[in-house]
């Protein structure tokens, strides 16, 4: 059942992801590959980025202007890594088929309509690029064992033209003394 999945994922992650420490989706196993939705497929590739890591294919089934809802990856973290978090900082390689935008941003799995972290665009191009961002950490809602960590919406991309990720670093840089 893929919420135990998630739960012991969770349960694994938040004793060794404490603030400061860094969560490398790196796409060797299951748990380390996206979730997709409204039409996003993810596959790992033969690419490699720059840095010889293995890279992530990424493509939709629609334009996302066709689209009611744009293409979606997520990848599942557990929500405690936020708990006294004031930004969470994401970077990663891409690379794609055409110039474009994605958007970043942390939500619950259970309510995708709650952003726990601001949206930020990104750029990315026709070369590789890495690319770096700070997400603002909202004040969370309790209850969720489960986030999305990044949750990337694929903001421009048109039906079958590929975008390529390395490796995603998640960092949660350590909250201010005393925070709650």
């Amino acid at each position: 059942m893929r919420i135990k999945g998630y739960l012991a994922m969770a349960a694994l992650l938040s004793g060794l992801l404490a603030p400061g420490a860094e969560l490398v989706w790196n796409y060797s196993g299951t748990e380390s590959m996206p979730k997709e939705q409204n039409g996003a497929f993810a596959r790992l590739s033969d690419v490699k980025t720059p840095d010889g890591q293995n890279a992530l294919r990424v493509w939709a089934k629609y334009d996302s202007e066709e689209l009611k809802y744009q293409p979606v990856i997520t990848f599942m973290a557990p929500a405690g890594v936020l708990e006294n978090a004031e930004t969470v900082e994401i970077s990663f390689y891409c690379r794609a088929d055409f110039d474009g935008t994605l958007e970043l941003r942390s939500t619950p799995r259970s309510n995708t309509a709650f952003h726990l972290t601001d949206t930020v665009p990104v750029k990315f191009g026709t070369r590789w690029e890495r690319l770096t961002c700070t997400l603002k950490v909202r004040p969370a809602r309790g209850g969720e064992p489960v986030i999305q960590l990044p949750r990337i919406l694929l903001s421009t991309v048109k039906a079958n033209q590929m975008i390529y990720f390395g490796p995603i670093t998640v960092t949660v840089p350590a909250g201010k003394e005393g925070a709650e």
